[in-house]
């Protein structure tokens, strides 16, 4: 199963968090970093948002595809609301084990959810640090 269709990933949003010794103090500084690389190695159309991935990102949406790289302790609502018709949400659940679930939006107001796998994620976490 192709979780996102190649098709579509011009119009795909990546939610992560940061693992490893740097911590929650050094995020700001790891996304100007980011930036800067991307840039440097002809990124010019990537757009990367310092912010609470909770709440995605409405004013490009909507998208395609939305991967989440960190474990939610439930399907984030709002980014849902941003999915495109057809679009797939790639989101691992939970809490210490997390299910990678695939949610697709089926019409306006409904979508499906299938389980792929078990898996450890760092937990996503609410709110900005700088």
């Amino acid at each position: 199963m192709k979780l996102v269709p190649e098709a579509d990933i011009r119009r795909l949003s990546c939610v992560n968090w940061v693992t490893g010794f740097t911590a929650l103090k050094d995020t700001k500084k790891l996304y100007l970093t980011a930036k800067e690389n991307l840039s440097a190695l002809g990124y010019k159309d990537a757009v990367l948002i310092h912010g609470d991935g909770f709440d995605g990102l409405p004013r490009y949406a909507p998208f395609n595809g939305i991967l989440i790289t960190c474990g939610a302790p439930e399907i984030p609502e709002k980014l849902l609301e941003q999915l495109a018709t057809g679009g797939r949400m790639v989101v691992p659940v939970g809490e210490k084990l997390q299910e990678m679930m695939v949610v697709e939006k089926t019409d306006d107001k409904n979508y499906t959810a299938t389980g792929a796998g078990y898996f450890r994620f760092v937990p996503m976490l609410k709110g900005i640090v700088n």
